[in-house]
């Protein structure tokens, strides 16, 4: 009888243990999915941080391209001015 109850209480423990393991193993594999996840939001991330370099490199490149444009429009402006200026000296 006392073996009996032994391999009873044996069998019992075994049992709660397998169901441990279980739990366990679920809880990795649900780990698991979530660091690969992580892992794939980091790269998306990156990438992101990526293309908003570029964007912000061609926005300064275009920046510069309109203000040189502008600067010599103002220069184009002023000798034009200037040479009115002296055609009409040069008339009177």
């Amino acid at each position: 009888m006392k073996i009996q109850r032994s391999l009873a209480d044996a069998s019992k423990q075994i049992e709660k243990q397998r169901t441990q393991i279980t739990n366990i193993s679920q809880n990795l594999e649900t780990l698991q999915k979530q660091m690969r996840a992580r892992e794939r939001q980091t790269e998306i991330v990156n990438q992101i941080r990526s293309q908003v370099n570029q964007i912000q490199k061609q926005v300064s490149q275009v920046q510069k391209i309109i203000q040189k444009r502008s600067t010599s429009k103002l220069q184009s402006n002023k000798k034009v001015g200037s040479n009115r200026s002296k055609n009409k000296k040069n008339k009177k």
